[in-house]
């Protein structure tokens, strides 16, 4: 499992974005590694540049594992 953060999702998800990290990320979907948690989808929701990136962001929310973040979790 691997939680992906926003700045690595932004960069998978914009064409400019940093080609390794972009690399990264699209590796760990295809392995069904990728998860992210409500605070990294409410930032990209918050900051989807058009209609591609809200469209991969509904595909995201589909099939992509969400982390919850309970108290233990705030505590670290």
């Amino acid at each position: 499992m691997v939680l992906v953060d926003t700045s690595s999702w932004i960069h998978f998800l914009r064409p400019n974005g940093d080609s390794v990290v972009r690399a990264r990320v699209e590796r760990a979907l295809k392995d069904g590694e990728a998860v992210w948690c409500p605070i990294v989808s409410l930032e990209l929701w918050n900051g989807a540049g058009g209609d591609r990136e809200r469209s991969v962001l509904r595909q995201f929310d589909r099939v992509l594992a969400s982390l919850s973040i309970d108290d233990g979790v705030w505590s670290l």
